[in-house]
């Protein structure tokens, strides 16, 4: 199985976080390998629980059937995770059995994130065709 991956249709990820640009730190976006269950347990335990809506899941969940996937977008404030864009994907990917998630973030962001929801890199490479995706850089554990 193959999911061709697509690079979202806005991800002006200089908007995500000023403080970045403030610093003078470069929005270089990446791709970030992540782990479903990692991530659903967090949206399940946030403290603002994510609850799907039956009917986007159901527009949907044919993802892996499908074979495209949007990429979502994830950022990481230094504080708390956000997801910019991808939840419902994320909840679907899950429930169908996918262990990793690319997900597009901005660089200074990859590690956190790789720390905190990390998924291996090699099993996403056999998941997923990142051909769609220009020369982003890909990032697993």
């Amino acid at each position: 199985m193959s999911i061709n991956c697509v690079l979202p249709y806005h991800h002006n990820l200089a908007n995500l976080d000023p403080a970045f640009e403030r610093a003078g730190i470069p929005i270089v976006p990446v791709i970030v390998i992540l782990d479903s269950q990692k991530l659903s347990e967090f949206l399940q335990y946030d403290a603002l629980p994510f609850e799907p809506s039956t009917n986007r899941l159901a527009k949907i969940n044919g993802i892996a059937n499908d074979g495209w996937l949007e990429l979502p977008i994830i950022v990481y404030n230094g504080i708390a995770t956000s997801f910019f864009d991808g939840r419902h994907r994320t909840t679907s990917l899950a429930a169908a059995g996918i262990t990793t998630i690319p997900f597009l973030t901005a660089e200074p962001m990859k590690q956190d994130l790789l720390g905190a929801f990390g998924g291996p890199k090699t099993i996403a490479l056999s998941t997923y065709s990142f051909a769609n995706c220009g020369n982003y850089a890909i990032y697993g554990i």
